[in-house]
């Protein structure tokens, strides 16, 4: 423990070519999708307001929640593109493997933590369809603004490099990005602005039209 901690406040503290704590990615597009990432959780919090609050009056089959922890993420998203602390982690992670002797095993250690990634989405995802699966197409389109973050997310956090220059080379780093929260801000905004009637004002509208 003692000399994880030494390791991580040694990259903290900085040198070079190593981690240090400041702007990451100063560039017009960087800040963009940093802007983008708070505005998709602001509105996060809008829908997640507005669907509980038609929860409590309509009793509607809303999953309130979702919209909160989804805003969660995109709040350490939005502070993580400008820290990079993905970078920090993996330096940490390269210099434990270089003090404990298993830095030549890395690719395995970094498979493994792929698929642990992997196996905790898909959790995630089961956990979610059972939460949602009598309102699943409600949150058809934020579902899909989550998973083009997730994938840029994973594909960051496995250091694949190839596959990194990959998403620079064409700008699908942007696409996966921006993108993602932008589907996301548009159905936060779709949902908080829909209108959701009660059982009751729903069974009052057939009968008028009876």
């Amino acid at each position: 423990m003692l000399a994880t901690l030494t390791i991580f406040l040694l990259a903290v503290r900085g040198a070079d070519g190593r981690w240090e704590p400041g702007i990451s990615d100063a560039s017009p597009m960087g800040w963009v999708i940093t802007l983008a990432y708070f505005v998709a959780c602001g509105m996060c919090v809008w829908a997640g307001l507005k669907e509980r609050e038609a929860f409590r009056v309509s009793r509607e089959a809303l999953v309130w929640q979702f919209w909160f922890v989804v805003a969660g993420v995109l709040l350490l998203l939005g502070f993580n593109k400008q820290l990079d602390f993905q970078s920090l982690l993996t330096q940490v992670g390269r210099d434990a493997a270089k003090s404990g002797g298993w830095y030549e095993s890395r690719r395995a250690i970094q498979g493994l933590f792929v698929l642990i990634m992997l196996a905790a989405g898909v959790a995630a995802g089961v956990l979610g369809y059972y939460k949602m699966r009598l309102v699943w197409r409600r949150y058809r389109l934020p579902l899909i603004g989550a998973v083009l973050v997730a994938t840029y997310v994973i594909v960051r956090m496995a250091s694949f490099h190839h596959v990194d220059v990959l998403l620079n080379d064409f700008g699908l780093n942007w696409l996966l990005e921006f993108g993602g929260c932008a589907v996301l801000a548009y159905a936060a905004y779709k949902a908080a602005t829909a209108r959701v009637e009660s059982k009751y004002q729903s069974f009052e509208r057939k009968v008028s039209i009876r």
